[in-house]
């Protein structure tokens, strides 16, 4: 099943995937939106808001960031500069955009890398509402470089395989 924001050219896992990201990234909007209501509510109308609500707040809109680049990227919805790519011909354009998704992959698995490093150094300390540890605010970005990693690796493979257009 396919919807209109997920291509049919993509295999069927790959359109699993966009979908999944972009169901997960609309349920985290919808948490969010909620939490803003219950704390505005609490705030104006109990006079007392809850100090854990920007802590969660933070950790979702950084899971819906990382969690929805994988979708942006399988897809192309990404912000482009085409200034280079316009005046390619077919095969440019298609070199170019298997050398950008080995570019992503690299750069993915330094940010997944970077922040496993990182980890040990923030393990220590905790956020003060919510006592969990800092870390925590680490996890999608991890996540999130992996699958980044992952969809730019598909996102080649599927180019040099011939089972994608290039645009």
């Amino acid at each position: 099943m396919s919807t209109s924001l997920t291509p049919s050219p993509l295999p069927r896992p790959v359109r699993w995937v966009v979908t999944g990201g972009q169901a997960l990234v609309a349920a985290g909007l919808l948490l969010l939106v909620a939490l803003a209501t219950m704390q505005v509510v609490l705030r104006y109308f109990f006079g007392h808001a809850q100090a854990w609500v920007e802590e969660v707040s933070i950790a979702i809109l950084l899971w819906m960031v990382w969690i929805g680049a994988t979708p942006l990227w399988l897809l192309r919805s990404h912000l482009v500069l085409d200034i280079l790519r316009e005046r390619l011909g077919a095969r440019g354009r298609l070199l170019l955009d298997i050398l950008l998704d080995l570019l992503m992959l690299v750069v993915a698995c330094a940010v997944a890398a970077a922040s496993l490093w990182t980890y040990p150094t923030i393990a220590p300390f905790e956020l003060s509402a919510t006592e969990w540890p800092q870390a925590v605010y680490y996890y999608p970005i991890t996540t999130g470089a992996c699958l980044l990693a992952l969809a730019a690796l598909a996102s080649a493979w599927m180019r040099l395989s011939g089972g994608r257009d290039a645009r």
